[in-house]
């Protein structure tokens, strides 16, 4: 049958027609292939690309017969007819498929907007602010202003929904992926109340705190409803209000937010409190605070309300597995020089340069500040631990990090306190009846190279240029330091000698002497002593200095035996003149006709035949000196002082 009727060409046939048309057509798309295969491959799809795409679903999706593109109309309808409506079905494809993928975010967007609001729900509202994991690494000074103390605060927060959250698994995910897909959350500044734990360093550490540092401070108070125990055990006094600048929080579950930043300290509570932390403070002391503040954070421009949040914290705790050293603190001094120098107003100017180990972060400007420098008083009950010794004034301290840090203390005596030299009523006495002055066991304990404690305490009256509010606080400040004793080889007695010494017996001792206990004999000399001052302490040359009166007792050694002892208990004028060297004086007296108690009788027979066959006999002195030392600032008795030496007993007659 002729094909005419069908308006083909009647030398092809329908496939024949289909396939020419589908060659034609797929020439023109591989020429435009080739015309784009130069060029980059585009960020979004091309128009025409969807266009091809959505074709290609249409094809795969016609069912076999149906009309298609690229394929003949079917009867009754136009090939141009069936070519709009696969466009249509195209064109519809793509908007769907848009659509679809923008509903997807807005529903994402919308639920992190209904979790965001939720939080605004109370029960989720106390569950979300125990999601932060606050840890603070170090608190350091950084300033100091009118308004209060700029400190340095560094660590880090990381959310823990699995800390924070109740409830199934299934509810916690949700949060954490909603979270996650948030993103971050805005805290904005906030006003922290803070507060101490004024027993934590008491039940940890031997230090000498007070039980309680005030009665009639604010105490921290959170839950007054719980049913706990009343305020009149709390260890928890109010200290200061912090303003802490706004931060951004990685909200994703345990992702950490690091920080450093400076806080502002102000609004101080009790001076004694603030007093008791700047002493932790500069000894690195952990401490132990519980603070409470009104959070609030906003999203997006949106403000999803404010949170109460409590802190609890400890800071400087030292590290339990050891891998870090923990730093010293501005209480682990070394003393370095004394100077002492006649004053131009009154009495003596003593310079005092001690030296600490630096090992913060933070930089930062301490002002010249007046102190109190005490020393250990007459045990108790009779008076005070400690007796005001000197007052001081350090110069400004610029602190650098991780360095050593140079303390420099000038101090004016114009006399010596009474209260440190008059001697207390018990405690050690000498030679059994006289008992010591706090300065003469101060001295003592030092050339005997023990450990004295010194007390710093904050003077009442401080430079007008400093803020009130640390005049205030630094009048509360007391910490002691130690104040090591001399090093073995610096001693104080130089060298002893024994010149013109003689013995005499009574006339009716035989020849050789023997010794009879109520006939002792008796020596005579002349004793130099050559002292010098420690070596951390130097005396200006001009200083007038003298040693007028002196007394003690002293054991006679031959060849490493004891065999004499001798006392001298009255005082004994005295001589004094510079030596040669510096710091270094020559001390003079005479005894005359001293007692000498005989401990080995052989020996000292043997030292006697040894004076008078040879004409001498070497010997070793080691004596204990009582001491009056006259000074510009007044008096003071020194005891038991150390003084031992090499001489030779020589013959004048018997």
């Amino acid at each position: 049958m002729s094909a005419g009727g069908s308006g083909q060409d009647p030398g092809l046939s329908s496939d024949d027609s289909r396939s020419n048309y589908t060659e034609s057509h797929g020439r023109k798309d591989k020429g435009k292939m080739a015309s784009r295969s130069g060029e980059r491959e585009p960020l979004l799809p091309r128009y025409e690309d969807q266009i091809a795409s959505a074709a290609a679903e249409l094809n795969q999706s016609t069912p076999p017969g149906s009309a298609s593109y690229g394929t003949t109309a079917p009867q009754g309808m136009s090939p141009s007819t069936s070519i709009q409506e696969s466009d249509d079905r195209m064109l519809w494809s793509i908007t769907k498929s848009t659509f679809s993928k923008l509903a997807t975010v807005f529903i994402f967007l919308a639920f992190g907007f209904m979790i965001l609001y939720l939080l605004q729900i109370n029960s989720l509202r106390e569950e979300i602010v125990r999601v932060p994991q606050l840890n603070i690494h170090q608190v350091s000074l950084d300033s100091l202003d009118g308004d209060g103390i700029n400190v340095q605060v560094t660590g880090f927060v990381q959310v823990d929904y699995d800390k924070g959250l109740q409830g199934s698994q299934f509810r916690k995910s949700i949060i954490k992926g909603v979270s996650g897909l948030i993103g971050s959350i805005d805290a904005g500044e906030q006003n922290i109340t803070l507060y101490f734990d004024q027993n934590y360093n008491i039940l940890r550490s031997s230090h000498n705190h007070n039980s309680r540092i005030s009665d009639n401070v604010e105490n921290y108070k959170i839950n007054d409803d719980d049913g706990g125990d009343d305020d009149d055990e709390n260890p928890f006094v109010h200290t200061a209000n912090i303003t802490v600048p706004s931060l951004t929080v990685d909200t994703h579950h345990l992702h950490n937010t690091s920080f450093d930043f400076v806080a502002k300290i102000k609004d101080f509570g009790s001076p004694i409190v603030i007093g008791t932390i700047a002493q932790h403070l500069l000894a690195n002391d952990a401490m132990h605070f519980k603070a409470h503040t009104r959070l609030p954070v906003s999203k997006w421009g949106w403000n999803f309300g404010t949170y109460d949040i409590d802190f609890d914290q400890i800071i400087n705790e030292d590290d339990q597995d050891g891998d870090n050293e923990k730093p010293k603190g501005l209480l682990n001094v070394q003393l370095e020089d004394i100077k002492i120098v006649p004053s131009k107003n009154l009495g003596l100017d003593v310079i005092t340069k001690l030296s600490t180990d630096y090992k913060f972060s933070a930089a930062a400007d301490i002002p010249s500040l007046l102190w109190e420098l005490k020393i250990p008083g007459c045990p108790k009950p009779q008076s005070s631990p400690y007796q005001l010794a000197s007052k001081g004034r350090t110069y400004p301290i610029h602190l650098l990090p991780q360095s050593v840090v140079g303390i420099t203390v000038e101090s004016n005596l114009a006399e010596i306190p009474f209260e440190i030299l008059f001697p207390c009523d018990n405690g050690p006495s000498t030679n059994g009846s006289n008992f010591k002055s706090p300065l003469d066991m101060f001295i003592q304990k030092y050339i005997s190279g023990e450990t004295n404690l010194v007390k710093i305490e904050g003077s009442s009256q401080q430079d007008d240029s400093l803020p009130d509010w640390l005049s205030r606080i630094i009048q509360s400040v007391s910490f002691t330091i130690p104040f090591e004793g001399k090093k073995g080889s610096d001693d104080l007695i130089q060298g002893l000698e024994f010149r013109n010494f003689r013995l005499s017996f009574p006339p009716s001792q035989p020849f050789p002497p023997v010794y009879a206990p109520n006939q002792p004999p008796r020596v005579s000399a002349t004793i130099r002593v050559h002292v010098k001052t420690p070596n951390l302490i130097d005396i200006d040359p001009d200083m007038d200095l003298s040693v007028p009166l002196t007394k003690g007792s002293a054991d006679l050694f031959s060849q490493g035996e004891h065999f004499a002892h001798i006392d001298i208990d009255d005082w004994i004028p005295c001589t004094t003149e510079h030596d040669e060297g510096p710091n270094t004086y020559l001390v003079e007296f005479d005894i005359e006709s001293v007692p000498v108690e005989v401990i080995d009788q052989s020996v000292f027979g043997r030292v006697m035949r040894e004076v008078l066959i040879a004409g001498g006999s070497p010997i070793r002195v080691e004596a204990v000196v009582d001491a009056e030392v006259s000074t510009p600032i007044g008096d003071l008795v020194v005891t038991d002082l150390p003084a031992q030496g090499d001489t030779v007993i020589r013959s004048s007659g018997f």
